[in-house]
């Protein structure tokens, strides 16, 4: 009996394992992405270009509110976020155009939504 519930545990720990590794994304640090260009006139307009290579459905978020080291938390939320994903793999290189003219936001590569 103890050797079908370890077998069972371990086909069910693997399963997760598996289906966690099948959501990965790329774990990016400071340095990874460096902002290419900013304008704020008229439509609100930004770049960033990857300088780490990235797997499909890697997350990027954006915002305006400063953040505050000392308790660990943003300054502020009246700015409001957007969620960048990758779409597909994308090299060290890949330069990303974001526009936000009125309230639609778009991108050129990958998917942008507003966060909040």
């Amino acid at each position: 009996m103890k050797q079908k519930n370890f077998l069972k545990f371990s086909i069910f720990s693997l399963l997760i394992f598996f289906a966690i590794q099948g959501n990965a994304q790329t774990t990016l640090t400071a340095g990874d992405i460096a902002i290419t260009s900013a304008n704020a006139d008229n439509s609100d307009e930004f770049s960033f270009i990857l300088l780490k290579d990235i797997v499909t459905g890697t997350e990027i978020y954006f915002t305006e509110n400063g953040y505050n080291n000392t308790t660990n938390n943003w300054r502020g939320t009246t700015e409001g976020s957007l969620k960048w994903t990758s779409t597909s793999s994308m090299l060290a290189g890949t330069q990303v155009q974001v526009i936000t003219p009125g309230t639609t936001v778009s991108v050129n590569e990958g998917t942008i939504i507003n966060n909040g």
